[in-house]
Formats: C-alpha cells, sequence, structure tokens
C-alpha cells in the first residue's frame, strides 16, 4: 500500500513540474512578444 502513496506523490510531483515549465515557456514567450513590440513601437 505505501508503494502506490509513492507512486501517487511522485505522479503528483511530475505533473506539477510539467505544469510550471508550460507556464514558464508561455511567460516567455509573451514576454519576448512585448518586448519586440515595445522595441518596435518606440
Amino acid at each position: 500500500m505505501p508503494m502506490l502513496y509513492t507512486y501517487l506523490i511522485w505522479g503528483v510531483l511530475l505533473v506539477l513540474l510539467s505544469g510550471l515549465v508550460l507556464v514558464v515557456t508561455c511567460n516567455k514567450e509573451m514576454l519576448r512578444m512585448r518586448l519586440g513590440t515595445a522595441l518596435l513601437g518606440s
């Protein structure tokens, strides 16, 4: 039974990590676009 909980915890951690990576990459792309538009605008 404890093994099942271990797998569950690892699964949750992996999901959180992948979500964090996704958010970071999206934010980077948005920041790049904002910087690009700001530079082009000025």
